[in-house]
């Protein structure tokens, strides 16, 4: 949708020539919605419909881990990720003396550069590069961090933002693609501008406050369920298929 048009002209012309003959697209978000229409796509043949984190939950919102902040970060490693992005912000927080762990998860084609901005960072006392590890694992380590951080270039939706949320993290993401559309600025985490430097003191007053914080962590989970559990994901492909079996 956002990339493989701009550089192999056959996607283009697929979308352009053949893309409304299909019945229906399926999107993650608004904003791949409308992307997906800048290639010539009709309105009414995209659905937006996330793929879901898995069953809602009843769980309690996080308690803050006041010894030391644990942040963690899943994604491939590729520059849509805004690797260097994300290092930069944990190391404003360093810098006001903030006690904190960054854990990353992930593999892809810029692993050498995320070890290279550690290294060149002097992050390597706080910042650890954790490798790949399987999705069902990785959820369950979720719950031992206190905030997920996704500060991409390009980003369809975020569903590991999303499985976050789910347990409990308040997210800290940035200002692009769908992510927007599953963080409200102040309500679930925060949205951090390019260059906003005042995000830092807002993080600051979060953990400074563990009444706020705990009401970011229960919208997290409130979010997570009203919208992206398995429950809806279903719901929303049976009237999509509905729909076309009828047209």
């Amino acid at each position: 949708t956002y990339i493989k048009p701009w550089i192999f002209p056959k996607w283009k012309e697929f979308y352009q020539k053949h893309g409304n003959h299909i019945d229906s697209f399926i999107v993650m978000s608004q904003n791949q919605k409308s992307y997906l229409m800048r290639w010539g796509i009709e309105k009414e043949k995209i659905s937006i419909i996330p793929i879901s984190f898995g069953e809602c939950n009843s769980i309690g919102p996080r308690q803050l881990n006041r010894e030391r902040i644990k942040i963690i970060s899943v994604f491939r490693l590729c520059w849509e990720k805004n690797i260097e992005g994300n290092l930069r912000f944990i190391k404003k927080l360093i810098d006001k003396n903030i006690e904190l762990e960054y854990h990353i998860y992930g593999d892809g084609p810029e692993k050498g550069k995320l070890l290279y901005l550690i290294d060149s960072f002097n992050l390597s006392a706080y910042v650890i590069y954790k490798g790949k590890e399987e999705n069902t694992v990785l959820k369950n380590k979720m719950r031992d961090y206190d905030f997920i951080l996704q500060l991409s270039h390009s980003e369809s939706l975020g569903m590991t933002v999303i499985e976050a949320q789910s347990l409990g993290l308040p997210a800290i993401v940035s200002n692009n693609g769908g992510l927007p559309e599953i963080v409200t600025h102040l309500f679930n985490g925060l949205i951090i501008e390019e260059g906003e430097e005042n995000s830092v003191n807002e993080f600051i007053e979060i953990i400074n406050n563990d009444e706020k914080y705990q009401q970011l962590s229960i919208n997290s989970i409130n979010l997570a369920n009203r919208k992206f559990s398995v429950d809806q994901e279903v719901s929303k492909l049976e009237q999509l298929y509905r729909s076309v079996i009828k047209n």
